[in-house]
Protein backbone atom coordinates (compact mmCIF):
# COMPACT_ATOMS: atom_id res chain seq x y z
CA UNK A 1 0.00 0.00 0.00
CA UNK A 2 2.81 2.40 0.90
CA UNK A 3 4.54 1.70 -2.40
CA UNK A 4 1.33 2.33 -4.32
CA UNK A 5 0.70 5.63 -2.54
CA UNK A 6 4.32 6.75 -3.17
CA UNK A 7 3.92 5.90 -6.84
CA UNK A 8 0.70 7.94 -7.07
CA UNK A 9 2.45 10.93 -5.44
CA UNK A 10 5.43 10.56 -7.79
CA UNK A 11 3.24 10.48 -10.89
CA UNK A 12 1.19 13.44 -9.61
CA UNK A 13 4.33 15.53 -9.14
CA UNK A 14 5.88 14.44 -12.43
CA UNK A 15 2.76 15.18 -14.48
CA UNK A 16 1.72 18.21 -12.39
CA UNK A 17 -1.71 16.62 -12.18
CA UNK A 18 -3.44 15.32 -9.06
CA UNK A 19 -4.24 11.62 -8.96
CA UNK A 20 -5.98 9.57 -6.33
CA UNK A 21 -6.80 6.00 -5.39
CA UNK A 22 -10.34 4.92 -6.20
CA UNK A 23 -11.82 3.47 -3.01
CA UNK A 24 -15.21 1.80 -3.02
CA UNK A 25 -17.26 0.40 -0.17
CA UNK A 26 -18.43 -2.72 -1.91
CA UNK A 27 -21.70 -3.76 -0.34
CA UNK A 28 -23.21 -5.71 -3.24
CA UNK A 29 -22.37 -7.43 -6.51
CA UNK A 30 -23.83 -4.46 -8.38
CA UNK A 31 -21.43 -2.09 -6.64
CA UNK A 32 -18.50 -4.45 -7.31
CA UNK A 33 -19.50 -4.68 -10.98
CA UNK A 34 -19.67 -0.90 -11.35
CA UNK A 35 -16.44 -0.31 -9.42
CA UNK A 36 -14.40 -2.84 -11.37
CA UNK A 37 -15.82 -1.69 -14.71
CA UNK A 38 -14.95 1.90 -13.78
CA UNK A 39 -11.41 0.94 -12.76
CA UNK A 40 -10.95 -0.88 -16.05
CA UNK A 41 -12.32 2.03 -18.07
CA UNK A 42 -10.00 4.45 -16.24
CA UNK A 43 -7.05 2.05 -16.34
CA UNK A 44 -6.76 2.55 -12.59
CA UNK A 45 -6.07 0.56 -9.49
CA UNK A 46 -8.91 0.17 -7.02
CA UNK A 47 -9.32 -0.29 -3.29
CA UNK A 48 -12.36 -2.27 -2.20
CA UNK A 49 -13.18 -1.58 1.44
CA UNK A 50 -15.76 -3.74 3.16
CA UNK A 51 -17.20 -2.86 6.54
CA UNK A 52 -17.33 -5.44 9.27
CA UNK A 53 -21.13 -5.48 8.92
CA UNK A 54 -20.93 -6.30 5.21
CA UNK A 55 -18.27 -9.01 5.22
CA UNK A 56 -17.35 -11.08 8.23
CA UNK A 57 -16.74 -14.61 9.45
CA UNK A 58 -20.50 -15.19 9.72
CA UNK A 59 -21.32 -13.65 6.34
CA UNK A 60 -22.41 -10.15 7.34
CA UNK A 61 -25.49 -8.68 5.69
CA UNK A 62 -24.11 -9.49 2.23
CA UNK A 63 -23.82 -13.17 3.21
CA UNK A 64 -20.14 -12.94 2.21
CA UNK A 65 -17.29 -14.25 4.28
CA UNK A 66 -13.82 -12.86 3.63
CA UNK A 67 -13.09 -15.74 1.25
CA UNK A 68 -16.38 -15.14 -0.58
CA UNK A 69 -15.56 -11.46 -0.99
CA UNK A 70 -12.17 -12.20 -2.55
CA UNK A 71 -13.57 -14.98 -4.75
CA UNK A 72 -16.45 -12.84 -6.02
CA UNK A 73 -14.07 -9.93 -6.68
CA UNK A 74 -11.82 -12.22 -8.73
CA UNK A 75 -14.79 -13.60 -10.67
CA UNK A 76 -16.08 -10.14 -11.54
CA UNK A 77 -12.59 -8.93 -12.48
CA UNK A 78 -12.21 -11.90 -14.79
CA UNK A 79 -15.64 -11.31 -16.33
CA UNK A 80 -14.70 -7.75 -17.28
CA UNK A 81 -11.10 -8.59 -18.17
CA UNK A 82 -9.71 -6.29 -15.47
CA UNK A 83 -6.25 -7.31 -14.36
CA UNK A 84 -5.14 -4.09 -12.69
CA UNK A 85 -4.27 -3.86 -9.01
CA UNK A 86 -7.11 -4.52 -6.58
CA UNK A 87 -6.54 -3.85 -2.90
CA UNK A 88 -8.92 -5.63 -0.54
CA UNK A 89 -9.31 -3.70 2.71
CA UNK A 90 -11.44 -3.30 5.79
CA UNK A 91 -13.29 0.02 5.97
CA UNK A 92 -11.66 2.03 8.76
CA UNK A 93 -9.19 -0.82 9.23
CA UNK A 94 -6.58 -0.52 6.46
CA UNK A 95 -5.47 -3.12 3.91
Amino acid sequence: MDLLMKKIKHISRKEKENYTLLAVCSNSKNVLNAAIRSAKRANAQILLAATLNEVDIDGGYTSWTHNDFVRITKEISSTFGFNGPIIIAIYHGGP
